[in-house]
Order: C-alpha cells, then sequence, then structure tokens
C-alpha cells in the first residue's frame, strides 16, 4: 500500500510543475512521503527489469516501424539517455501513458517500483 501511495505521489509531483517539469519542491510536495534511498535496496541501470519490457521500441538496435513510433533518439539501452530521461519516464510510466496500453506490453507493480527507486535514488549505473 505504501508503495501505492508513492507511486500517485510521484506522478503527482511530476505532474504539477507543468510540461517544463522542475524540482518537485513546493507545499505538496515537502508534506508528502519520499522515496527513502538509504532504506531502499537500489537497483543498478542493468537490474530494471523496467527497460526490458522499454526496449521493446527504444532500442538503439530498433529502426523505422519495428520502433513502434518511438522517436528515433530515445534509446533505453542507453545508459545516459535512459539516466537523462528519469523523471520523464517515471511520468510517463506513473501516468499510464507507458508502455502504451495499445501496445501489449506492460509492466507490474514491482517493476514500476523498481524503476521509480532507480530514478529517485540517483540513477546508478
Amino acid at each position: 500500500m505504501q508503495r501505492l501511495a508513492l507511486l500517485v505521489l510521484v506522478a503527482f509531483s511530476l505532474i504539477l510543475p507543468g510540461c517544463g517539469g522542475g524540482d518537485g519542491e513546493g507545499s505538496e510536495a515537502s508534506e508528502a512521503p519520499q522515496i527513502d534511498c538509504e532504506k531502499e535496496t537500489v537497483p543498478t541501470f542493468a537490474e530494471v527489469r523496467a527497460f526490458d519490457v522499454c526496449t521493446n521500441c527504444h532500442s538503439s538496435e530498433k529502426e523505422g516501424l519495428e520502433r513502434n513510433g518511438a522517436p528515433p533518439n530515445l534509446n533505453f539501452d542507453v545508459y545516459e539517455i535512459a539516466a537523462d530521461t528519469a523523471p520523464r519516464m517515471v511520468n510517463q510510466v506513473s501516468m499510464g501513458n507507458m508502455p502504451p496500453p495499445s501496445s501489449g506490453f506492460s509492466l507490474t507493480a514491482e517493476v514500476k517500483d523498481e524503476l521509480f527507486v532507480w530514478a529517485e535514488c540517483g540513477t546508478p549505473e
């Protein structure tokens, strides 16, 4: 239940600042519980199982129609790109936009949590 509340909070903190992002700080964010990175087991990039699903489209090895509409420069098999776009990924996954429901791919709650912890706790390589 705590993970579900955290998921909702992360989604809200990323949506409220607006499309341009933001640091998520403010009166609502400061009152909300945050991921405690010192108490979490933080996965490395290679351990985040969500990328196994994401790279069905977001892969540097895929071209054209194989990407199913994924932008050509958004490849989550490249650490630097995944780390740089981590807040956007969390936002899209939290809102249910990624993976797209029509894609046939999905992420379990456990796999989503793993992604969220990785993104919040410094995106370790």
